[in-house]
């Protein structure tokens, strides 16, 4: 809507006023009696009613907001209808037809109401003319009526008037149902108590399904249904369905030898080591020939004439054969008769029997190999091929209700699905088979209603008694010597049931033994703190008007504003323990799995009970500046314990030094504090644990204040919402004066739902209290002083933000703009130097202040001179060469890298290659290989993001190496037997994992006495497991142990589980 000038402008009217000026508060007219009254008044009247209604409505359902009907309806392709509705708009409920649209039927369109303005006098209406006869207003002209007439449309169809968006398209489908009333303060309330207690997830439908292939692409069928995603309500009534084509990267196989064997009709049928194959490019086999030479002179060469000879099998005279090696020599194609063997006569013929290497084209070609013909039996056939990498992704709904098909990382082993963004709702994981129907996995969480829960809670009672009657049972079973003599389980989940006292070497850990990786860590430092990809500096929003001016801090509240501490390194990723062993490696390295975040209990419960882990006692850098010039350092600690420190400041009050982390400090989020005798302070946080997550990075990167108790300083703050999602890089801001200029302003980035700045910091940076001073009479470049950001920010479309200033002088004073006024002795809110009156707010936020850095008074006619800077990427992909490391047999890979990602259009792949070889890792996820690793290996970090959106890395990179031990024993607690009334039989049993060649050995026994166990039985369980049991005939030991002894290869990997021992009488 236009402001009253700005309507006043548009319609040439120059006789109508209003006083109204909303910097002055004014809430009501009070009119004396025999007091004249003017049509400013009238008008003013209905402008400070209009602005408390329209402040009301859109603190409770926003700027607009749909309240009644407007449900679209799809007629047919690219044609809908809109149901008439009510729409609030700023500050009045208005009503809009229905109309039929014409709607894009590919890509993205809006759909929303054009509002426009439409002024009605008595020319247009006589009956708004004087009414009241005998006066002398009858018939004469009155006031003018105000309309706003609205219609549907889409967003750019060039219809006049401002554009309301409501609903969204996308292929000519709507995208996410708005249901009325949309907007309401109560929705918004949920939407973040959802994103923060529940996250994304599914209420009922949005089932998944293969609905077959439609032409080259695969149809994935959607079922209508609710979900939250970030916090969001989508709903879609109808059922959706979503094309997919299939888009395998494939990798080129350049040799891989085979043995030519017939299958009994000549023909050999060769299945490749890798599949699916994409496209056989060579296959070279050895083939024989019959030919007839002419023999030249008496020991001399004679020349075959056929290139690629593999073998000379026979050569023939009639019925004399002659002999390689005592009658002649072969060399490349050529026979050497030199020898002093026999030979035939000069110019005679001879028949030769050759075998030679050729290339040939597989008669038929399938997904696993091919067929060849003509080859010598028992001879290589090599074969050249590009076969499709395997990929498992991820179909995700984001909070528009659009569909997001994340593409997980294409690898050759053990393929792991992409991490999901927050804002997302995942709903299923697609296994790709290319050329059949992908595996679908529903992974979208469910809501648990009320009944659904009580019957969760009645199973558990049930299951509680059933519990209790197994071990009644189990009591019995203990007290009757005849059916229980002894018994063992191990439910895999830790080390509690295995001796350590005979050194097992087998890892137990996550309800599983397995066999142990001895780790390696390759630390790689690179040159800057932090990458993206490259970009160039822009201005993405701003309020450059300068009307007025104010004093960050006019309280003189004078807490100094704390200094900036540096860390490095900021976070540490491989913690130590008392004792460290290949079982304490294993388990830290597998605790990256990207499984994680569906662990089974037995995972949960071996997490909880995992070794005691310690910060090692490495040494870190720091660097504080904001100091007093020669300031000394009273206090320096670590995680609250002391460290001594004689540090002093420089002439530029930079503090800097190193210390050693102290011994036995528990891993985890620790704060670093340093404190100087002029009451200087600086603080910052530093991380060492298994995983650290976006948040804890940002935390060790972005706080340039303590957390540990509020401060009194008096900010300056002006929210803002951006369009879409964009990187900042900081703000400009014109500081108009300066006083200390010892003491610097800090600017932090916090969150502000309401337009007021909450307590979480997301950046923050500093400018020293030199600043330059803006000119108060030019319009010029050089009026804008920077502050930049440690840590750039990712921002997401429509979440509201606020950088707020912050200082402990009493004098630093910014610039900023008020709306204007041109009524009474002193108009306000006009720019002289760009010689315009501010009439409307350019941006969609409001300045604050504060005089305690927590209560917050909103100016709503008033916005800080500002301009926000974010990156622009003139790159979409960019490599970063990390360095080389050195493999030694490494079978297991985790890449540790910090990073922050900008939604699902960005990615970052950590690439190891050596001489053609490459492998791709997802950061942050442990990798199984299938195969060794050995060498110097390249590492290089890939970006890929769009020209606003980007990955955010940290400068250090951290390559986790597991050797994998090809065998390893797990031995058992001793299980005492009762052997008094006579020799017992021992069974056990437990469930195996054995592909490929692996395998896993069983005894009882002890003390260098074992029993080699062969199966009795074999039980399937599916998933590739099964059930063993053994049986020991008899003992008479008064104790055993359960040995299992496990042997495999990176391709091949045994497990077991369920270990479980019991002995009986015989």
């Amino acid at each position: 809507m236009l402001s009253f000038q700005e309507l006043l402008a548009k319609f040439g009217l120059t006789d109508i006023y209003s006083r109204y000026d909303r910097s002055k508060g004014y809430q009501r007219l009070l009119h004396h009696k025999r007091q004249f009254v003017e049509s400013a008044e009238a008008n003013e009247t209905q402008q400070i009613f209009e602005a408390r209604i329209g402040d009301v409505g859109t603190m409770l359902v926003g700027a607009s907001s749909l309240r009644e009907g407007g449900a679209v309806v799809v007629q047919s392709l690219g044609q809908v209808l809109v149901e008439a509705a009510r729409i609030w708009i700023e500050s009045a409920l208005l009503s809009v037809p229905e109309k039929q649209l014409i709607v894009p039927t590919v890509g993205l369109a809006v759909i929303g109401v054009y509002l426009d303005e439409q002024i009605i006098t008595d020319q247009d209406d006589p009956s708004l003319k004087g009414i009241v006869s005998n006066t002398a207003s009858a018939g004469q002209s009155l006031a003018a009526r105000l309309v706003y007439p609205l219609t549907w449309g889409v967003e750019g169809d060039g219809t006049e008037g401002t554009f309301y968006p409501v609903h969204t398209l996308l292929d000519g489908q709507v995208q996410n149902v708005i249901e009325p009333p949309s907007g309401d303060v109560a929705e918004q309330l949920v939407a973040r108590h959802v994103r923060q207690t529940h996250g994304s997830h599914v209420i009922k439908g949005f089932d998944v399904s293969y609905g077959g292939k439609a032409g080259d692409d695969h149809r994935l069928l959607i079922s209508a249904g609710e979900l939250r995603a970030n916090g969001i309500l989508v709903t879609r009534t109808v059922d959706s369905q979503l094309l997919e084509a299939e888009t395998p990267e494939l990798s080129l196989v350049r040799t891989e030898n085979h043995a030519y064997v017939d299958r009994g009709d000549g023909k050999c049928e060769i299945t490749t080591n890798r599949a699916p194959i994409d496209e056989i490019v060579e296959v070279t086999l050895i083939a024989p020939m019959s030919k007839t030479i002419t023999h030249g002179v008496a020991g001399g060469i004679d020349s075959i004439g056929v290139a690629s000879i593999y073998a000379v099998t026979s050569i023939k005279q009639g019925g004399t054969t002659y002999v390689e090696g005592a009658d002649f020599t072969r060399s490349g194609d050529n026979l050497d008769w030199s020898l002093p063997g026999a030979e035939p006569a000069p110019g005679s013929s001879l028949d030769l029997e050759l075998e030679y290497s050729t290339q040939v084209v597989p008669e038929t070609v399938s997904a696993e190999g091919y067929v060849i013909a003509g080859g010598v039996a028992g001879r290589n056939v090599t074969t050249r091929y590009k076969w499709k990498l395997s990929r498992t992704d991820i179909l995700a709904i984001n909070q528009d209700g659009a569909f997001v098909y994340l593409k997980g990382l294409s690898t050759g082993f053990n393929p792991l699905s992409p991490s999901v963004p927050e804002d997302l709702c995942p709903l299923v994981r697609l296994h790709n088979r290319w050329g059949q129907a992908p595996v679908i996995e529903a992974i979208g969480l469910k809501a648990i209603k009320e009944a659904e829960a009580r019957a969760t809670q009645r199973d558990l009672l049930v299951l509680a008694e059933q519990v209790s009657t197994l071990q009644l049972r189990q009591q019995s079973a203990d007290r009757d010597p005849a059916s229980h003599k002894g018994y063992f389980t191990d439910n895999c989940t830790d080390r509690s049931q295995v001796d350590d006292g005979l050194n097992p070497t087998a890892v137990v850990t996550g309800g599983f033994v397995r066999l142990p990786l001895a780790v390696s860590k390759h630390e790689l430092e690179l040159a800057e703190g932090w990458y993206t990809l490259p970009h160039l500096a822009e201005v993405i929003e701003q309020q450059p008007f300068r009307t007025a001016i104010t004093k960050i801090n006019p309280y003189m509240a004078f807490d100094p504003v704390p200094a900036a501490l540096q860390l490095d390194p900021p976070e540490h990723y491989w913690s130590e323990v008392e004792v460290e062993t290949t079982q304490a490696q294993t388990v830290r390295m597998v605790a990256w799995n990207a499984s994680a975040g569906s662990q089974s209990l037995e995972e949960r419960i071996s997490t909880s009970q995992r070794e005691a882990e310690f910060i090692p006692q490495i040494t870190i850098t720091y660097r504080a500046e904001d100091f007093g010039p020669g300031e000394q350092v009273a206090s320096l600690t670590f995680d609250g314990i002391a460290i001594a420190e004689n540090a002093v400041a420089d002439a530029q009050g930079v503090v800097a030094g190193s210390f050693n982390v102290p011994a036995n400090i528990p891993t985890g989020q620790k704060r670093v504090e340093i404190k100087g005798q002029g009451s200087s302070e600086a603080s910052a946080v530093f991380i060492s644990q298994g995983t650290i997550t976006t948040e804890q990075w940002r935390v060790t990167t972005v706080l340039l204040r303590p957390a540990a108790q509020p401060r009194r300083r008096d900010p300056v703050s002006q929210s803002f919402v951006l369009p879409e999602d964009r990187l900042l890089l900081g703000v400009d801001v014109e500081f108009t004066a300066r006083g200390d200029a010892s003491k610097g302003i800090a600017c932090e980035v916090r969150a502000a739902p309401q337009d007021t700045p909450e307590g979480n910091v997301f950046a923050s940076g500093s400018i020293a209290g030199d600043f330059a001073l803006s000119n108060p009479n030019a319009d010029l470049e050089s009026n804008w002083s920077r502050i930049a950001y440690q840590l750039p920010l990712p921002v997401p479309a429509g979440e509201r933000r606020a950088f707020a200033l912050l200082t402990d002088d009493p004098d630093h004073a910014i610039a900023y703009a008020q709306l204007g006024s041109q009524v009474g002795d002193s108009p306000k809110g006009f720019d002289a130097r760009k010689q315009q009156w501010v009439r409307k707010n350019p941006v969609g936020g409001q300045m604050a202040t504060s005089p305690n850095n927590a209560g917050w008074v909103l100016h709503p006619d008033s916005d800080v001179t500002y301009r926000l800077i974010g990156a622009r990427f003139t790159a979409t992909e960019h490599r970063i060469e990390a360095g080389a490391i050195a493999l030694s047999n490494a079978s297991d890979l985790v890449a540790v890298l910090s990073h922050e990602l900008m939604g699902p259009q960005t990615k970052v792949v950590v690439e190891l290659s050596k001489d053609g070889d490459v492998i791709r890792l997802e950061p942050n996820t442990y990798v199984e290989l299938d195969r060794y690793l050995n060498g110097n290996w390249q590492v290089a970090i890939l970006l890929y993001g769009t020209p606003t959106r980007t990955p955010l890395i940290a400068g250090r990179l951290l390559v986790l190496a597991g050797t994998l031990q090809e065998t390893a024993e797990y031995i058992s607690q001793a299980i005492t037997l009762d052997v008094a009334g006579g020799p017992l039989k021992v069974r056990s049993m437990f469930e195996v994992s054995t592909p490929g060649s692996s395998s896993v050995s069983h005894a009882l026994g002890g003390d260098g006495d074992w029993h080699d166990l062969a199966p009795t039985s074999h039980l399937a369980k599916g998933d590739g497991w099964t059930q063993r049991e053994h049986l020991l005939a008899s003992t008479s030991d008064l104790e055993t142990r359960l040995k299992l002894t496990l042997s495999g290869t990176p391709a091949s990997r045994p497990r077991v589980r369920g270990i479980t021992a019991r002995a009986t009488e015989v």
